[in-house]
C-alpha cells in the first residue's frame, strides 16, 4: 500500500530576500526504484537534506511503496531513511523524495563548539607521517591554508583513470598498479589522490582535508548534487566540497575540483561555493542503524541490502526543475 508523509524541515537560519540576487530556487526528485528480488529481507537507506544558514528546504515529500523511518546519524546529525521490507519484492517497488531548495552564495559559516572531530583521521582521510612530511617539504602550515588549496588544486587533475588502458594508465604506470580495479578514483582515499594525482571531487577534496587535518585545521567533508545550468533535467552523479575551520572560529568553504575544471575561478571557489548545488550530508565514516558494514565512506546514493548483503538491484535517477 502506498504511503505518503509530508515534511516540513525548518531551518535553522532563515533566509533574507536581500539573498536571492546570489541564490537558486529549484524542485528536486530523488527517486529509487527496487527490482525484484527472493530476498527475506530488503533494507534501504537514503539521505535527507536539512536546512542550513545556506539552503533552505521546504515542501518535502516522501513517497514510498514500503514501511520506513527517518533517522539521525548521531555523529555529524545527518537525517536519513531507513526502509524495509519482509518477504519476496514480486514487483518493483519505489520509494520518491522530492521537495523545493532555496541555496544562496556561500561564504562561511559560524562553527559549533564541537568540532574536534574534523580533526580525526578517517578511514579513508588519514592524518599521519605520510602527509606531515608532505606540508613539511612544501613549507605548508595552518597559517597558510590558501597554500594547500593552491598545494592540492596544482597537484590534482581531475579525471578517472582506469587501471589500464587510458591515458592516466600510461601516464601513471607505476602509481596506478598499487590500485586495483575498484579501490581508485571515487573512493575519496587520500593516499590514492597523493599518489596517483588524478580523481574526482571526492579525492581532490580527502587530499585537502588529510592536509588540513594534518597542520592542526579541523576539515570536512559535505556531499550533494551539482545543479546544471538548464532550466530542468537529470543529474549524472554526485557532487563533493569541503570546509576548514579558519581562526576567526568560522568555516571557510573550498571546492578544488571545480577550481581545476575552471582556473578562471581558483580564487572564486577559495572562500566561496556557488549556489548551484544541494547538500545532502557532512563528514565521511557515517554510521547508519543496521547496516551490515555499520558504517558507510559517505553518503549521497542510495544503499540497499538483501538479507544483510549489498545490492545493486535497484534503479535511481535524480532531476531537478527551476522554480
Amino acid at each position: 500500500m502506498l504511503k505518503k508523509v509530508v515534511l516540513i524541515l525548518i531551518p535553522v537560519l532563515m533566509l533574507t530576500s536581500s539573498c536571492h540576487h546570489e541564490g537558486r530556487s529549484f524542485h528536486f526528485s530523488y527517486l529509487v526504484e527496487l527490482l525484484p528480488n527472493k530476498g527475506n529481507i530488503t533494507r534501504v537507506w537514503l539521505p535527507i537534506p536539512q536546512s542550513s544558514n545556506h539552503q533552505k528546504i521546504r515542501n518535502l515529500h516522501i513517497d514510498s511503496d514500503i514501511d520506513y523511518k527517518l533517522k539521525t546519524e548521531e555523529t555529524h546529525n545527518n537525517t536519513y531513511l531507513l526502509a524495509e521490507f519482509n518477504g519476496e519484492i514480486e514487483s518493483p517497488k519505489t520509494i520518491h523524495l522530492q521537495f523545493d531548495v532555496l541555496r544562496i552564495e556561500q561564504k562561511d559559516d559560524v562553527a559549533s563548539s564541537d568540532f574536534s572531530k574534523y580533526l580525526k583521521a578517517n578511514s579513508m582521510v588519514p592524518v599521519d607521517d605520510k602527509f606531515e612530511n608532505i606540508l613539511d617539504e612544501n613549507k605548508l602550515s595552518q597559517k597558510n591554508m590558501r597554500g594547500i588549496y593552491d598545494f592540492v588544486l596544482d597537484k590534482m587533475s581531475y579525471g578517472k583513470p582506469k587501471v589500464s588502458g587510458d591515458k592516466y594508465a600510461r601516464k601513471f604506470p607505476v602509481a596506478l598498479s598499487n590500485y586495483q580495479s575498484g579501490n581508485g578514483w571515487g573512493r575519496g582515499d587520500a593516499n590514492y589522490a597523493c599518489d596517483v594525482g588524478v580523481g574526482n571531487c571526492t579525492d581532490f577534496h580527502s587530499y585537502f582535508l588529510s592536509l588540513s587535518r594534518t597542520t592542526g585545521v579541523p576539515a570536512r567533508f559535505h556531499m550533494g548534487f551539482p545543479i546544471p545550468n538548464n532550466n530542468e533535467g537529470d543529474i549524472a552523479g554526485y557532487h563533493c566540497w569541503a570546509n576548514f575551520l579558519h581562526t576567526n572560529n568560522r568555516w571557510i568553504p573550498v571546492d578544488i575540483s571545480e577550481a581545476d575544471k575552471h582556473p578562471e575561478l581558483a580564487d572564486y571557489y577559495f572562500g566561496t561555493i556557488d549556489p548551484h548545488r544541494v547538500e545532502f550530508t557532512v563528514g565521511r565514516d557515517l554510521k547508519l542503524e543496521a547496516l551490515s558494514t555499520g558504517s558507510t565512506n559517505y553518503f549521497i546514493y542510495p544503499i540497499v541490502e538483501i538479507d544483510g548483503v549489498p545490492s545493486d538491484s535497484f534503479i535511481k535517477r535524480f532531476s531537478y526543475k527551476d522554480l
